[in-house]
């Protein structure tokens, strides 16, 4: 009976030290340290490249980018494509940036032939970074690349943005 005592605490010890292995990312399942870090890596994108008077409009991406860069934020499905063009509008009126942030998935049947590609993050985790200006024309350089970061350093938040 005293040896059931004993062994009793091996599991618990060794759930704590394979979760604790886990977040250290030495195990994550599939990449999902790196993957999941797209977030922290486009929002230090967005703080570096995009002027201060940005509002980015996205969806998966809308904590992450107000978090790291400070920059307003728009959910993109709350807007069909005659709303989201005339909130472009009423933005640039009144002194504003309008930028969209979109993973892959958010796509199909979203992004206007107007809008310029600026940034990309490719796949396996592909997010795309659009100036919907509505000029019409591509950009002049190929689209800005976005690397995952190799630190695993989640910057404080930057302060928001207002005019």
């Amino acid at each position: 009976m005293p040896w059931r005592a004993a062994l009793m605490p091996a599991p618990v010890l060794f759930m704590l030290g394979h979760q604790s292995a886990f977040n250290r990312g030495v195990a994550s399942v599939g990449g999902s340290r790196i993957q999941e870090h797209r977030y922290v890596d486009v929002g230090r994108y967005v703080d570096r490249a995009l002027p201060r008077n940005a509002v980015v409009f996205c969806l998966q991406h809308g904590g992450s980018i107000r978090y790291y860069s400070g920059r307003l934020t728009v959910r993109t499905d709350q807007f069909d494509d005659r709303g989201l063009a005339s909130a472009f509008t009423w933005l640039r009126a009144h002194g504003y940036r309008p930028f969209v942030v979109l993973d892959d998935w958010e796509l199909p049947g979203r992004r206007p032939a107007t809008w310029r590609l600026l940034a990309r993050r490719n796949p396996p985790d592909g997010v795309s970074v659009y100036d919907p200006s509505g000029d019409g024309q591509a950009a002049v350089d190929p689209p800005t690349t976005i690397e995952p970061a190799t630190d695993r350093d989640c910057s404080a938040p930057r302060p928001l943005f207002v005019r």
